[in-house]
């Protein structure tokens, strides 16, 4: 099995961080109140998991990353991240009833809707 590398680390501030993975992917971690997420998906030469452990005492979110679709294609403006926010803490707060079934690469979870444009938040059921 081949040995991952530490990714770099940035901090962005006293909460986030940035684990770029080589210079070719990069992802997120984001210390929260109660728990850690890991946003974004890296290319695997990295070991995300054990850099972020070592960046957070909060334990990680039971599926440690959490993908934005889209954000080598497209990426969001700035304005989006308030929508987005809102549409964390409704998630956070348990409003998933209008959730939907979303298959993802052979797999089942679920995706919480938001706008603009019918983006979601695709996590683990």
């Amino acid at each position: 099995m081949m040995e991952l590398r530490k990714p770099y680390i940035i901090p962005v501030n006293d909460h986030v961080w940035l684990l770029n993975d080589d210079h070719m992917a990069s992802c997120y971690v984001i210390d929260g109140t109660r728990q850690a997420a890991v946003i974004d998906t890296s290319i695997g030469l990295s070991n995300i998991r054990e850099a972020a452990e070592s960046l957070t005492s909060l334990p990680l979110r039971n599926s440690v990353d959490t993908i934005l679709r889209g954000h080598c294609q497209s990426p969001c403006g700035a304005e989006l991240f308030d929508t987005l926010l809102a549409a964390l803490e409704d998630l956070a707060a348990g409003n998933t009833a209008d959730d939907i079934d979303y298959e993802w690469l052979g797999f089942v979870s679920k995706a919480h809707p938001y706008q603009p444009n019918n983006r979601r938040i695709v996590y683990k059921s």
